[in-house]
């Protein structure tokens, strides 16, 4: 476990909680390697520096840790205590948001969802933002009166500082 130094809280160590289908593969890939070679071993492997390894490493840390914080809400109980507060569709771009931290993917999915592919009215990225933005708002008002709503406002402010936490790197291995 040297070799990663990567981050295992004890949810990631529960044998329900499967963080590996929301790695990319190339960071399981790396994990993978990383079981029985140092970084600096692996970083020949893939023709890269020891230092772009380790950033990797610390990337994968941080996305375990946003997991680990992030599925400790569970879907279903966020739905019906939101649903009293918010509409179906700020309900499901809470939802969205939490599954993807992706503006444009969750406006592809409400799209989706409700027949708005070819309707002058769907969602894009700016408008996922702009009623993201007013959930958060409500939600920092809300839980004035019903503390029971602060982990809620904690998920989506955690969520707005790790937008596109969930998308893959490019080629070049910076962020997409």
């Amino acid at each position: 476990m040297d070799n990663l130094d990567i981050l295992t809280p004890p949810e990631v160590l529960k044998p329900e909680f499967s963080f590996m289908d929301r790695l990319s593969p190339e960071e399981q890939n790396l994990i993978s390697k990383l079981k029985d070679k140092t970084q600096k071993q692996v970083a020949q492997e893939l023709s890269m520096t020891q230092g772009a390894i380790s950033a990797r490493v610390s990337k994968i840390n941080k996305k375990l840790k946003f997991i680990c914080e992030v599925e400790s809400i569970d879907t279903s109980k966020l739905e019906e205590e939101l649903g009293k507060f918010f509409t179906k569709l700020g309900v499901d771009i809470i939802v969205y948001m939490k599954q993807t931290t992706s503006q444009s993917r969750t406006a592809d999915i409400i799209n989706e969802k409700y027949g708005l592919k070819n309707n002058p009215e769907k969602m894009t990225q700016v408008k996922i933002k702009y009623r993201f933005e007013k959930c958060l708002s409500e939600l920092r008002n809300l839980e004035k009166n019903f503390p029971e709503l602060k982990k809620y406002l904690q998920l989506l402010m955690l969520i707005k500082s790790n937008l596109y936490m969930f998308q893959k790197w490019r080629k070049n291995g910076n962020g997409a």
